[in-house]
């Protein structure tokens, strides 16, 4: 509890201090200019897939399984990838970011593959303060740079480049060690055998990936359709901007299940009675978080437009933004139970056709309603995402048992 305290605590000022950037370069530039940030936030969400979660079934294979040779394999295999995926990412941005921005925008998406592999083995191994040390040194040189000499959407990803390059040289420094005490090595006969060992661990990461792809679509849609119906640049500005200060929001509540997923993946896959608790208590807590949200979010919301008059617009779409996140967080209940039960196929299955389903009747809402669609969106999507999680849990209650 003691180290879990410590973790969530250094991760809030983390947090804390990457969302304040944003809303310090949002005032630096304007609502308009802001709005440019829109496709450079999604390429980066969406690149992250391209890592076929390979992340997330070295997690699942360190905390289900005994045998460490699976877990050594698995993790030279992500090592290896993850220096194929960065050439992918490097093209896929030259094809389809604005010229003046794509070298920023792909290289935070390959620093962000690296800080995931050295962190996911720092956390496996119980290094949680060398996690909290590369993540202040990335959040405090961010603010740094973002304060004193951003004024302009290039260098606002020119500024998060760096800090990430400048993180990972920690993560690099921490991870190494760890990496040779695992006798993890990297020679020709290796890679002659990587195309048969990666292929189970693929195969449960494309799982995982599917899970998390679901989770991202409900995270980014609604951005997808703004910057599609509307010109409005000083709209979108201020949706992007409530978009993130409520996306901080998400990533605290998530700081905790960080900490503890490997834990919850152990003990669910062994303990039905766990698994009931989880639903339970994580239920209630998204219920609660909600309601909290829209009692205080007024409140919150005053003092913010006092701030930043230019995004007065924000007060529209700041509180629904925030339900929706924590409803999404509530994906992750569903997301356990289908895990821990190994039916992460029934999982995918059934939300693959609630996204078709939402996929659809916001782009036909975006078409028809003209006025305050951003808000339709909002309120569409809560609570299909509410009536849809509610029904999953329903009828996944035989993996309760």
């Amino acid at each position: 509890m003691k180290n879990s305290l410590i973790f969530s605590l250094l991760r809030y000022l983390e947090y804390g201090l990457v969302a304040f950037s944003y809303i310090i370069v949002a005032k630096k530039v304007g609502p308009a200019e802001y709005s440019k940030t829109i496709p450079g936030f999604l390429f980066i969400t969406y690149s992250q897939y391209l890592m076929l979660g390979l992340n997330q079934a070295l997690i699942k294979a360190y905390s289900t399984e005994d045998n460490e040779e699976i877990r050594r394999v698995y993790m030279r295999n992500t090592l290896y990838y993850i220096f194929l995926v960065s050439i992918l990412v490097v093209l896929a941005g030259i094809a389809l970011l604005p010229s003046e921005m794509f070298v920023y925008i792909s290289l935070i998406s390959v620093m962000i593959y690296f800080r995931g592999v050295f962190q996911t083995l720092l956390r496996l191994e119980d290094k949680i303060l060398g996690i909290n040390i590369s993540n202040l040194a990335f959040s405090l040189t961010y603010f740094v740079l973002v304060f004193f000499y951003t004024d302009s959407i290039p260098y606002f990803f020119a500024a998060w480049l760096i800090s990430l390059v400048f993180a990972n040289f920690f993560n690099a420094f921490q991870a190494f060690p760890i990496i040779n005490r695992l006798g993890i090595s990297f020679n020709l006969s290796n890679i002659r055998d990587l195309r048969n060992t990666i292929l189970p661990q693929i195969k449960s990461g494309v799982k995982m990936t599917l899970i998390g792809l679901i989770t991202t679509f409900f995270l980014t849609y609604d951005r997808f359709i703004l910057n599609h119906f509307s010109t409005d640049h000083i709209l979108k500005g201020n949706y992007q901007l409530a978009d993130n200060i409520a996306g901080a929001l998400y990533l605290l509540l998530t700081t905790i299940l960080f900490y503890y997923y490997p834990i919850i993946l152990n003990k669910g896959s062994k303990s039905a009675e766990f698994r009931v608790k989880v639903v339970k208590y994580g239920s209630v807590g998204v219920v609660l978080v909600s309601l909290a949200i829209i009692a205080i979010g007024p409140f919150f919301i005053s003092m913010l437009v006092h701030f930043f008059p230019s995004y007065e617009n924000i007060s529209e779409f700041l509180i629904w933004q925030a339900v929706l996140k924590i409803n999404i967080l509530g994906l992750g209940i569903g997301s356990i139970i289908s895990i821990t039960s190994n039916k992460e196929f029934f999982f995918i299955k059934f939300w693959l056709v609630i996204v078709t389903l939402v996929m659809a009747i916001l782009y036909l809402t975006a078409s028809l309603v003209k006025k305050n669609f951003p808000l339709h969106l909002l309120y569409l999507e809560i609570m299909m995402l509410i009536v849809s999680n509610a029904v999953f849990l329903f009828i996944s209650k035989r993996s309760l048992r």
